[in-house]
């Protein structure tokens, strides 16, 4: 005989159903680790240390064993899951014009944040630093941090981020961050950007010290006194938490110092005719690269040494005609760059260089592509529209978003490797 259920149902002695009133409902509980999707959990678990680590927390409970005992787990330091990307941060222009000077930051969920099942919106707001989101405006990134400057530095004699600006690192997904007060020896100095670069540690793996383990390089255009033709040159202000590598002894605590350049560069010496010439092209190979028009060179700043060089344009390519620098594609780090430039016809031409031990000066012209003319099946093409003045509004290892200056709403990406052309309803 089959036991009898549990009788559920609200009845007196008589029989009789009653009714409850409704109680206030409990208050939300906070979010643990048993709320998280599978996926989510095999992300955090492949990154524990230690193979002893990983077999204590499959013992922790059956499902943490059933994800670690899965097939597709990666127990290799080789095969280990690329890190999700759970969106990307955007600096744009502000709808209503009134301030073409203020941008607003917005932020953008990955399909992969989707995915794992996190809210990306409400976890990477920026709501939480010192004068609210709108007192910033964001000038680079590196992993998890986020580097920004002051919007009162940026707008300052009305010029866009050209003086030595106050910043602000943070972490969003933890709501952290640390003010950086501006080098005041250098406040009047132009400023041609502002880097955010990480190094590893001994403690680099504690989440607590990520904060600790980067490096801020400003660069400033210092103009030589009593030369005419604004002469001068650069050097690099850096901003270390653990104040190494400064021209004067160990500091004993955080502070900015101008990097010391070494023999050669200090031999070579690196003069520029203006800051006004020089033109942002872009991060590539581990290095920042600027235009320099008038000159027709390029120059160049390698993140790691902390060093400048000034290259030579070939005969055949302008600074003026340079629109972006990116990486070579191949994934070896062999220092291949692709250099993307767009004449007065509009037309694309995508150059191979290379930078490091293969360095042999050459550029090799892969590709070229005419505007207007392969432009003409876009939706929403109109006529002019492909040889009107272009600009490039985002440029990955793999392709380019272009847009005319004027109209910036219409948009179009380059794939480099193809050249075919698509429409790009949003950077």
């Amino acid at each position: 005989m089959a036991p009898k259920e549990k009788d559920c149902s609200n009845k007196t002695s008589s029989g009789k159903a009653t009714v409850r009133t409704k109680s206030k409902s409990p208050a939300v509980s906070p979010t643990t680790l048993g709320d998280l999707p599978d996926k989510l959990l095999e992300h955090i678990l492949v990154r524990v240390a230690s193979p002893v680590w990983l077999a204590r927390a499959a013992a922790t409970c059956k499902r943490w064993r059933r994800i670690v005992a899965n097939d597709n787990f990666p127990f290799h330091m080789d095969h280990r899951l690329p890190n999700p990307v759970a969106g990307h941060y955007h600096s744009r222009r502000r709808p209503d014009g009134r301030d073409r000077s203020s941008r607003l930051i917005t932020f953008v969920p990955s399909s992969s944040a989707a995915a794992l099942g996190v809210d990306a919106r409400r976890h990477f707001s920026l709501d939480f630093l010192p004068g609210g989101r709108s007192s910033w405006e964001l000038v680079d990134s590196h992993g998890s941090l986020l580097l920004l400057a002051a919007t009162s530095s940026t707008r300052r004699r009305g010029h866009r981020r050209r003086l030595f600006p106050d910043l602000v690192v943070c972490e969003p997904v933890t709501r952290r961050y640390k003010l950086i007060p501006r080098m005041e020896e250098m406040k009047h100095q132009r400023c041609l950007g502002v880097f955010l670069q990480g190094y590893l540690t001994s403690s680099s793996s504690n989440r607590s010290s990520i904060m600790s383990s980067l490096r801020v390089i400003c660069v400033v255009y210092i103009e030589y006194s009593g030369v005419s033709d604004g002469m001068g040159t650069v050097r690099a202000c850096v901003f270390d938490p653990n104040g190494s590598n400064s021209w004067k002894p160990r500091p004993r605590s955080a502070c900015w110092y101008m990097f010391k350049p070494s023999w050669n560069m200090a031999k070579r010496g690196i003069h520029l005719r203006g800051s006004e010439h020089a033109r942002l092209l872009g991060h590539a190979a581990g290095a920042v690269f600027w235009a320099i028009g008038g000159d027709d060179t390029l120059l160049v700043l390698d993140k790691r040494r902390t060093e400048f060089e000034v290259l030579r344009l070939p005969g055949s390519v302008r600074a003026s005609e340079l629109r972006a620098i990116v990486d070579g594609g191949n994934g070896d780090n062999d220092g291949k760059l692709r250099v993307v430039c767009l004449d007065e016809e509009n037309v694309v031409r995508v150059f191979a260089t290379w930078r490091g031990q293969h360095s042999n000066g050459e550029w090799v012209l892969q590709k070229s592509l005419r505007l207007e003319e392969s432009t003409m099946g876009l939706a929403g093409y109109k006529a002019g529209r492909g040889g009107a003045a272009m600009v490039v509004a985002a440029a990955t290892a793999g392709s380019v978003v272009l847009a005319p200056v004027e109209e910036m709403t219409w948009m179009f990406s380059v794939d480099l490797e193809t050249m075919e052309i698509a429409e790009c309803k949003e950077v």
